[in-house]
């Protein structure tokens, strides 16, 4: 399942074609993932229509018979949640395997607190002895002022759920804070004020089945795009202790199954200690990486839910990319595209699609000559 111009679900479709699986798409037409050559079946639906994309699904389910769901969005895994839900009170019905997959899939209902809210899950996982940074929920502009008090500037305010850094704001001094403030109370959302610990970010992507990891990678993150809280253009492959025991308590305080990517401040390029700032409770954007150098993730799904043994590769530490076509965007003289990026040759639908994704930013696709 995908959404907009996400590139994880429309690069992994590929990774899951080479380990054997055959590959059915969920979207709306025009995104990504739908772009891609190598998708067996496709089914499109009104992402913004909770209702029209359940339905879709159920069709989806009954017409593929499919062994796994992935939901690439948090749109897509509260989609998942709700179908779960309908399934249980018996308001669609499926045969009793095809009801078992998707709760093979899917969260346990009373993870879905914690689940959707960023604040709720770090103020959980700091009780179980987590590393994050401070924050405070925001009610009101007295609390971010008594929190500035405690711990300075600069801050961050963040919404309780969302992604690819949307409505965050990183504030340096009273005027940054009182103008962001008004946005943040107005907004009707939940948010949050942080503690602000830098930009030297580390990202954790794993696969876990039944709360319990089985595959995992991680990567300091060398650039970001757009701005420094959007999401990754160049990656360096890396390795850190910590952020690996707390994606197990992740795992196992949700019930995981399936994809996630945790965030985190990291200190020395992601070899020190660790601050988680968020789950991502759904694929990141460059899964589909990791057949090449690392544990492939794709074999792990294959592996985990046939309940066989899955094979961990150690990861090529220190290696670097340039992710396609976000480091392009970024800065199409970057220097990191000499090196090695991950152009998705042999995909000519999502090739089209990201040159005109470039062409439309105003730079040129690597390797363009006109």
């Amino acid at each position: 399942m995908g959404q907009y111009q996400f590139h994880g679900p429309a690069r992994f479709v590929r990774a899951l074609k080479e380990v054997g699986f055959e590959v059915a798409t969920l979207c709306q037409k025009g995104d990504l993932l739908g772009k891609t050559d190598f998708a067996d079946r496709r089914y499109f639906a009104d992402v913004r229509d909770e209702t029209e994309m359940v339905m879709t699904l159920h069709n989806a389910v009954t017409s593929f018979q499919p062994d796994i769901i992935l939901p690439s969005s948090e749109n897509n895994v509260q989609v998942l949640q709700t179908y779960r839900k309908v399934l249980d009170v018996g308001k669609l019905t499926l045969d009793d395997a095809q009801r078992q997959m998707v709760f093979d899939c899917s969260f346990p209902t009373d993870s879905e607190k914690l689940l959707f809210s960023k604040i709720d899950l770090l103020d959980r996982l700091a009780e179980l002895g987590v590393r994050i940074p401070a924050q405070q929920e925001l009610f009101t502009i007295g609390n971010a002022d008594d929190f500035v008090q405690k711990h300075g500037y600069p801050v961050i305010l963040k919404p309780s759920f969302g992604s690819g850094g949307i409505g965050i704001h990183i504030c340096h001094d009273e005027d940054q804070l009182f103008t962001a403030l008004g946005k943040c109370l107005k907004s009707g959302n939940r948010y949050c004020i942080q503690q602000y610990l830098g930009n030297q970010t580390a990202v954790m992507h794993y696969v876990a089945k039944d709360g319990e990891l089985v595959a995992w990678n991680m990567t300091y993150r060398l650039r970001t795009y757009p701005g420094e809280t959007g999401p990754t253009s160049v990656v360096r492959v890396m390795d850190n202790p910590e952020m690996l025991d707390v994606a197990r308590k992740i795992c196992r305080l949700l019930g995981y199954n399936g994809i996630g990517a945790p965030q985190f401040i990291v200190e020395n390029e992601g070899v020190g200690r660790a601050w988680l700032i968020e789950l991502n409770p759904r694929m990141g954007s460059f899964d589909h990486l990791w057949q090449r150098i690392g544990t492939d993730f794709a074999a792990a799904l294959r592996d985990a839910w046939t309940r066989r043994p899955v094979e961990h590769k150690p990861p090529q530490l220190g290696l670097t990319v340039a992710l396609y076509p976000q480091e392009t965007m970024r800065d199409p003289q970057s220097p990191f595209l000499d090196g090695i990026n991950d152009l998705p040759v042999g995909d000519e639908g999502l090739m089209a699609a990201y040159s005109q994704l470039i062409e439309l930013k105003g730079t040129k696709p690597v390797g363009s000559t006109s």
